[in-house]
């Protein structure tokens, strides 16, 4: 291994040309606008900031690669290095110095002058209106009466003329020339700044240097399981997993509202390889080859839990109650027989997990392990053989009792009960008390978690606030409804809208019901009785869903 160090204006004039590129497999930018500002402060004070490490691919480019950000393609000439590691610190240096960060400016504050730092302005427009916001930052005068540079002038791969001309607009002729001398020195201290490279050489054998690459880790951010998945299988196949991952997400966008879909993919492809998705096996025992071919049951396997999520009226990964079995619902619908009885048999089981694994206790703990065995049981079981299957065992898993339901929690905490509560109700079409929309995808992130016992007014009457935040005790409703709510005691405000609403009271009692909410029991307007009351209706409910039947709503 060779060293060799180039200043950054030697690394801007090699991106500039050509000359380097980063390997398709690489990561995509990482660091965020804090970490970008403090690496760019070290350049500015001449603090080291590490070497980059690069694969000499003159003799032959093994690898299928992309440019950096705007930077030129080569006219038909392969670049001379790929970058292993560094890419975000020179993405962050050749997007900075030439402004080509669209929503954020970075500057060098001269307000210190003997240790000078580097911030950032986020960039945004106002309604209608063409220019950026703020508009100071591109203002020289402006800039400078504020003792701000932005970095771009001081970019060492420009011509000198560009910098004396922002000077001239930004300060008198009496202290121009100090001015640009100031900046050409700082100018000269970023483009002789040292980013030391370590060169594999072009004798490397390439799958030595995907070794390299994943053994590598930043000092900033770390390599993730799917920045090494990726790498492998660019190696083993010649295939880009971020393309994929991109195409997948085109498709079927929806998956981003449920989990992260790069620990989704890997969580699914391993499971479809018959694997315990955990981090040494997504990293070391898969076969990369097969992740390929296994990527169209992926892709459909997608299409189908999102579909039985909407039935299932499951919208968002805010509200599910726990999300670590879409992978396996994927890996099992990704297989979905073609005639229809079997493909009913498939949804009724399907559904009998999904709603156990939000009201009992099976992956509370060892989660990997219990995810890996429930989907082999399912997968036999959806095979024709008869398995056990470890989810339903109600001795070691059973159903919460009446008393679980009213001990769970407020459902904007990561309370699987208190969730699984809520889901109910979605289930059950949760309409607005103000008029007949039932929730949906498209209307869920407008409504807000309701106390049906308002906080205040409970606190009147002794509960405290722990007691009025129970899962029992929410709706989600819509910002309207909960506005006009308030603090009035439920008996007053159900009155207000039965007068109100053409419909009468018997519509007023069905749309509390599709919350599982009992009209003549928050009449009464005693908070335990009402709490006893839905606690009794949703575990009925609960329990229905949890030994694969359909709920009852004898209301609609």
């Amino acid at each position: 291994m060779k060293v060799d160090e180039p200043s950054i204006k030697d690394w801007l004039s090699e991106v500039r040309n050509s000359k380097v590129a980063l390997p398709r497999f690489q990561r995509h930018e990482e660091w965020s606008k804090t970490i970008i500002e403090n690496f760019l402060t070290s350049i500015v004070q001449g603090l080291p900031t590490g070497a980059a490490l690069v694969y000499d691919v003159r003799g032959k480019v093994s690898f299928k690669y992309r440019y950096l950000t705007k930077a030129p393609k080569g006219d038909h000439e392969d670049p001379n290095e790929l970058i292993l590691d560094g890419q975000q610190r020179l993405t962050a240096v050749w997007k900075s110095l030439n402004n080509f960060y669209k929503k954020r400016k970075y500057l060098v504050d001269f307000n210190n002058e003997e240790e000078l730092r580097v911030i950032s302005r986020k960039r945004f427009r106002k309604e209608d209106r063409k220019d950026l916001y703020p508009l100071w930052v591109d203002d020289p005068k402006k800039c400078w009466k504020r003792n701000k540079v932005p970095i771009n002038v001081l970019n060492p791969d420009q011509e000198t003329t560009k910098l004396m001309d922002w000077v001239e607009e930004a300060t008198s002729n009496k202290s121009y020339k100090a001015t640009v001398n100031k900046l050409v020195e700082v100018r000269d201290t970023i483009g002789s700044f040292t980013f030391p490279k370590m060169i594999l050489e072009d004798r490397t054998d390439p799958s030595h240097a995907i070794e390299v690459f994943i053994q590598l880790n930043t000092s900033y951010v770390s390599l993730s399981s799917f920045d090494i998945v990726v790498a492998k299988t660019e190696a083993e196949t010649r295939q880009s997993l971020h393309k994929k991952k991109e195409e997948l997400i085109s498709r079927s966008s929806e998956i981003k509202q449920y989990k992260d879909p790069e620990k989704y993919i890997l969580n699914t492809l391993s499971l479809l390889q018959s694997k315990r998705a955990t981090k040494t096996n997504k990293e070391e025992k898969l076969n990369y080859s097969r992740l390929m071919t296994d990527w169209d049951k992926l892709t459909d396997g997608t299409e189908r839990l999102l579909e039985f999520l909407e039935q299932e009226r499951i919208y968002n990964g805010k509200k599910l109650p726990t999300n670590v079995i879409l992978a396996p619902l994927a890996a099992l619908l990704a297989n979905m027989p073609t005639h229809p009885d079997r493909r009913g048999n498939v949804k009724r089981l399907l559904k009998k997990y999904l709603w156990r694994s939000f009201f009992t206790d099976r992956y509370e703990t060892t989660t990997n392990e219990r995810i890996y065995n429930d989907y082999i049981a399912l997968k036999e079981r959806l095979n024709g053989e008869n398995t056990h299957i470890p989810c339903f065992n109600d001795e070691n898993h059973p159903i919460p009792t009446q008393d679980d339901l009213l001990h769970a929690g407020w459902p904007t905490k990561k309370n699987r009960l208190a969730r699984a509560i809520l889901a109910i109700t979605f289930k059950f079409g949760a309409k607005n008390f103000s008029d007949d929309d039932e929730i949906n995808r498209k209307n869920i992130e407008h409504r807000e978690y309701h106390h049906l016992y308002p906080k205040s007014y409970l606190r009147k009457i002794g509960f405290s606030e722990e007691e009025s935040n129970k899962a029992l005790n929410c709706a989600l409703i819509s910002w309207k409804d909960n506005r006009n709510i308030s603090s009035k005691d439920p008996l007053q405000y159900l009155l207000e809208r039965s007068e109100a609403d053409d419909l009468g009271e018997e519509q007023i009692k069905k749309r509390l019901k599709s919350h599982l909410v009992d009209y003549d029991q928050m009449v009464v307007k005693d908070y335990e009785e009402f709490l006893a009351k839905r606690a009794s209706d949703i575990l009925f409910q609960a329990q229905r869903l949890c030994n694969g039947k359909d709920i009852k709503n004898q209301l609609q």
